[in-house]
């Protein structure tokens, strides 16, 4: 997915929603938000290149119901699917 920018501006600015609409692929990267508020500039980041932001694309009701889903291994550092959370994550 190729870097966008969403730019609000205005006084009457106040809520804004990031949607990334894609099927059937998987994401890493960051979203990151620059704002003021009366004045003072501020940075919120969801990810970073040393964590980066992971996410699946598609309806989550076509997800869940199409087979083993793809997930996060951290400890392979890759995507997998049907990867066993138990065994990583035991309890």
């Amino acid at each position: 997915m190729p870097p966008a920018v969403a730019k609000l501006n205005g006084i009457d600015s106040e809520v804004a929603a990031v949607v990334v609409q894609s099927d059937n692929y998987l994401y890493q990267g960051a979203i990151i938000a620059e704002y003021a508020v009366n004045g003072e500039s501020s940075t919120v980041s969801l990810g970073n290149p040393d964590a980066p932001y992971r996410w699946v694309g598609g309806d989550v009701s076509e997800l869940v119901n199409f087979g083993d889903g793809w997930d996060w291994n951290p400890i392979e550092n890759t995507w997998e699917q049907g990867i066993d959370l138990e065994a990583i994550y035991p309890r």
